[in-house]
């Protein structure tokens, strides 16, 4: 019995970084999901072909909705340019 407690104090490092590894793998995964959702909201930046891309159907986009904003407003419907 003596020697079990021997060998247990001599690994209670090891112990100690078993019991804190899940913890720091789950902050690992957590930390990647939350990169990459940040990442996902900044896909129009940057400088290549695929940026360029989304930016211009973003500008097509917007000029859509200005012109149904306008069609609205021309035809006296104040109510629906509201929700555009």
């Amino acid at each position: 019995m003596l020697e079990l407690d021997q060998i247990l104090r001599a690994n209670e490092i090891n112990f100690a970084v078993l019991a804190a590894l899940p913890a720091f793998f789950l902050s690992l995964v957590l930390l990647m999901l939350v990169r990459v959702w940040v990442m996902r909201d900044k896909s129009a930046e940057g400088r290549g072909r695929v940026a360029h891309r989304q930016r211009r159907l973003l500008v097509v986009e917007v000029e859509r909705r200005l012109v149904q904003f306008q069609t609205c407003m021309d035809q006296g419907k104040e109510e629906d340019a509201r929700c555009i």
